[in-house]
């Protein structure tokens, strides 16, 4: 049996001769060696006379094919490009390292992202750039690296789509060693946090309530002019916190008018009684004319909150780890979204972890710790050397059971998650790693439960503000109208009682009893922060 390696122009089957050129060297050693997510990489050690040593760019831009041929029927083992090239000490040898990963691995990658994440659309919306490692990590899978055609997939983590089997005979002997991982995870924790700000408004109408707060429907006044200018103005805002965390939060006027009335067609009272005033030396009555207004004022309100939102679930392993030899171990994952107003429904929305997409969040979290749960569960390292012929066809998309008496069952079964071939003048081998699971349990996955957090189940609110009360009263702390006409009519009555005054004096006195509107609101820029924690009570058994 030889190996030969062979040259082309660009990737084609090297077995079609017309294509081909054979590479003239001595070949000391080869060896291809491969893990998973990894490409399978080529190192081969050949040895040249003085004259007849290539020029350091023979390989360049062409692909290399090793070609194991036994009793002239050939078999392709290896395909790829050059990595590095090194002169050793040793005279006449030169070392290749050759890497079979394709030119347009990243296209390849990219597009083999595109095809896994179809299958699972929470990780598109749980991220615009979602790596390739986020989607395998909630689908339990590897990459599978071809060393022969060039090509980039993913296995199950557990079980490959080939399967072979090996025999006691087949392994080299005292080359079998077991390494089992005495700690696996009993239970995982999940924290799924979520910040945002919540943002709430509308409109307030204190008409009505300024038409309660008088005697009449309306708004009477002696002094129209003073009332119409200190009347509040549209556009303007109103605070009421001198220390705002939110400085969006607030009131502001919308609408604000005084529409004057017809006495006569609302049969209002007209005029105020006679007063004595002076005229020179003379004196003579006096009434002041009724001026009725319908009030209106609509005021729109924002609030925003703070909301921190934290969901807590544990996912559990089946198996009892107290009644077995694996030390059990706890773990935690944290996951903190970076722009959860992305999930929301609406701005308002007090939560997310209750609509829709928020479910699906907490799905992937799910996804990610159950996977957790699975990958602890390959906790038995199998190792071997195995004979050339047995080994020359493994790759890590493929299940090895080997048969020896070390193991109880007189079998074990696991996925191959290392290898390397390793080629000599008069020595040829493979050595072998299989990944094996140490328990019976099915570990196929499972579908996720149905995410139904109910306020039953561990729901804390604290200081969340609820739209149904948002009403009239939760802004309004007090409102009220004085110095109508009714009461400047008294107030100046009470004040020429004892003097007659001039008119100029008499509206002196009125201006110390102007018609005004006192509204206080509640102040809304300084809401405190809102904690909501969720908790699903019974763990999760996968």
């Amino acid at each position: 049996m030889t190996l030969k390696i062979y040259l082309t122009p660009y990737l084609s089957n090297p077995l079609e001769t017309e294509t081909r050129t054979l590479f003239p060297c001595d070949l000391i050693s080869c060896e291809i060696v491969q893990q998973e997510h990894q490409p399978a990489k080529a190192i081969l050690k050949l040895y040249y006379e003085r004259d007849m040593r290539p020029t350091h760019g023979c390989f360049q831009n062409k692909f290399v094919h090793i070609i194991y041929e036994k009793e002239e029927v050939e078999k392709l083992i290896f395909q790829g490009t050059l990595s590095k090239q090194l002169q050793l000490q040793n005279e006449g040898i030169v070392e290749y390292i050759l890497i079979s990963q394709p030119a347009e691995h990243y296209q390849i990658l990219e597009d083999l992202k595109n095809q896994l994440s179809k299958d699972f659309s929470c990780i598109e919306e749980f991220t615009d750039t979602a790596s390739l490692s986020h989607i395998l990590e909630t689908q339990a899978r590897v990459l599978h690296w071809d060393r022969y055609g060039q090509n980039i997939q993913t296995s199950c983590i557990f079980q490959g789509t080939e399967f072979l089997t090996l025999d006691e005979d087949s392994i080299f002997e005292n080359s079998l060693k077991v390494k089992h991982n005495p700690y696996s995870f009993q239970k995982i924790e999940c924290c799924v946090e979520a910040q945002w700000t919540r943002k709430l408004n509308g409109f307030l109408n204190l008409s009505h309530f300024i038409s309660q707060s008088t005697s009449s429907t309306f708004i009477s006044t002696l002094t129209p002019q003073a009332l119409i200018k200190k009347w509040p103005k549209v556009d303007c805002k109103i605070t009421s916190s001198h220390n705002r965390s939110t400085p969006s939060s607030g009131y502001s006027i919308v609408k604000s008018e005084l529409q004057k009335m017809d006495n006569l067609s609302l049969h209002l009272r007209k005029m105020t009684r006679d007063f004595d005033i002076k005229k020179g030396d003379q004196i003579e009555k006096l009434r002041f004319s009724y001026q009725w207004f319908k009030p209106i004022i609509r005021l729109q309100w924002t609030i925003e909150q703070k909301i921190h939102e934290h969901m807590t679930f544990h996912v559990q392993s089946f198996e009892n780890l107290k009644d077995s030899p694996l030390i059990p171990i706890n773990k935690k994952l944290i996951f903190r979204l970076q722009n959860p107003q992305h999930y929301l429904n609406d701005a308002s929305d007090s939560t997310l972890f209750k609509n829709e997409k928020g479910k699906k969040l907490l799905d992937y979290a799910f996804k990610v710790a159950s996977n957790h749960l699975k990958t602890a569960q390959r906790n038995i390292d199998v190792t071997f050397t195995c004979l050339w012929e047995q080994g020359i066809n493994i790759h890590l998309d493929m299940s090895l059971t080997l048969k020896h008496p070390s193991f109880k069952k007189g079998y074990i079964t696991g996925k191959i998650i290392e290898y390397k071939m390793c080629y000599e003048f008069e020595c040829a081998y493979v050595w072998i790693k299989l990944g094996c699971v140490g328990t019976d349990q099915n570990v196929e996955e499972k579908k996720p439960p149905l995410w139904e957090w109910a306020s039953e189940n561990g729901t804390e609110e604290s200081d969340l503000i609820h739209i149904t009360d948002l009403n009239p009263h939760y802004f309004i702390e007090s409102l009220s109208v004085s110095g109508d006409a009714f009461e400047q009519e008294d107030f100046l009555a009470q004040m020429v009682a004892s003097n007659t005054l001039k008119l100029k004096e008499m509206c002196t006195v009125l201006k110390q009893k102007p018609t005004q509107l006192h509204v206080k609101l509640k102040p809304i820029d300084d809401i405190k922060n809102a904690f909501l924690n969720f908790k699903h009570i019974n763990p999760i058994i996968i």
